[in-house]
């Protein structure tokens, strides 16, 4: 029950009574594998990496517990440690006295460790192991694997199955079928409400691929309950309220954005995005400032795939103003899309292409 409770506190955006939850659930049941689990992905949550490395090394439970064993590995992986627990997994691994499915997770705790030391095939072995029997949580993460480090592991037909809703929509999503993608990122929130990936996720599906910007708005604003200080979904969030014409109302989403700390790539976005709302408040010549800058911020990271989506909308809302550089960055944002494997450039270059265009 204090497990669930603290859940739904996190999930409505409130810590610090999600926290006190999680504790008593600590206090009542310390070695429960569950209540382990559960408290460690709740500090996760908060950004506590190590507090949540630690509940879980400490246990009295995790030499023997594969479950534990796993989650453990992972966050120490996660928090830049080394687990002190590897030779205990792998025992458990190749010992085989346990079946597959218990098995499961720890196989792909390990494959990731081993691919992050760049022993690939060792790693890929790790994973089809960690596959005989899966749970949803290592699918997924067989499915991130390959997509991080180029790693073909995943079957097809194990995400045919549809038994991980996270790996599933990210397959519709490298597939171009953008509906079926939204609807598992869907249940994908509707299994993690606390995470702001599967809102991130399928706020971007709605509005860039889909332009389903109610969509894309009404996902944003559920992750940020959970999530009140997300970049990326305020971002999404802004840039769904400004497409649909609520331009003050993106205007102030944009606004609760602390670009202080922001990642070079983040900049990138946050500029096209402040740009994009500029354009639609009529300030086309701060918008275009904007687009500039976050086009050569792009730029001067190498970042080709930023650089061509801040292109194609740059483009697209000149064209909107009907601006006088509308031809010209039209043709420069086509140029910056060839050969980028990016599932989404060729229906958002249809829809550039489009765009009707007369010069003021």
């Amino acid at each position: 029950m204090w497990v669930e409770l603290a859940r739904a506190y996190a999930t409505l955006g409130l810590p610090k009574p999600a926290e006190r939850a999680i504790s008593i659930a600590l206090r009542l049941a310390r070695e429960n594998r569950y209540v382990l689990r559960c408290a460690a992905r709740f500090f996760i949550h908060q950004n506590d990496l190590v507090r949540a490395h630690d509940l879980l090394r400490r246990s009295d439970s995790v030499r023997a517990d594969p479950w534990l064993l796993s989650a453990e590995i992972a966050v120490a992986n996660a928090a830049s440690r080394v687990s002190n627990h590897i030779r205990s997994a792998r025992a458990m691994l190749e010992g085989r006295r346990i079946g597959p499915f218990d098995l499961s997770e720890l196989g792909s705790a390990l494959a990731t460790t081993e691919l992050e030391a760049g022993k690939t095939k060792h790693a890929r072995r790790l994973f089809r192991r960690s596959l005989e029997r899966p749970s949803e949580n290592s699918i997924a993460q067989a499915a991130w694997a390959q997509r991080r480090f180029g790693v073909s592991i995943v079957d097809p037909g194990v995400l045919e199955g549809g038994s991980s809703s996270e790996a599933t929509a990210w397959a519709k999503y490298q597939d171009g079928e953008w509906q079926l993608g939204l609807e598992h990122a869907k249940r994908w929130l509707d299994d993690q409400p606390f995470s702001s990936r599967p809102a991130t996720f399928g706020s971007y599906i709605a509005s860039v691929c889909l332009a389903s910007y109610d969509e894309c708005a009404g996902i944003a604003r559920r992750g940020l309950m959970a999530n009140p200080n997300n970049f990326l979904l305020l971002n999404n969030l802004t840039f769904g309220l400004a497409q649909m014409g609520q331009v003050h109302d993106a205007e102030r989403e944009i606004g609760r954005i602390n670009p202080e700390h922001l990642p070079e790539q983040d900049r990138v976005v946050w500029t096209a995005t402040r740009g994009l709302v500029q354009y639609r408040l009529g300030h086309f010549e701060t918008g275009k400032a904007l687009y500039r800058e976050a086009v050569q911020l792009a730029s001067d990271r190498r970042d080709r795939r930023r650089l061509a989506l801040a292109s194609i909308f740059f483009a697209m809302e000149e064209l909107r103003a009907r601006g006088s550089d509308g031809g010209a960055l039209r043709a420069e944002a086509l140029a910056r899309c060839e050969g980028l494997p990016l599932p989404e450039l060729d229906v958002l270059a249809a829809r550039l292409r489009s765009v009707e265009w007369s010069r003021q």
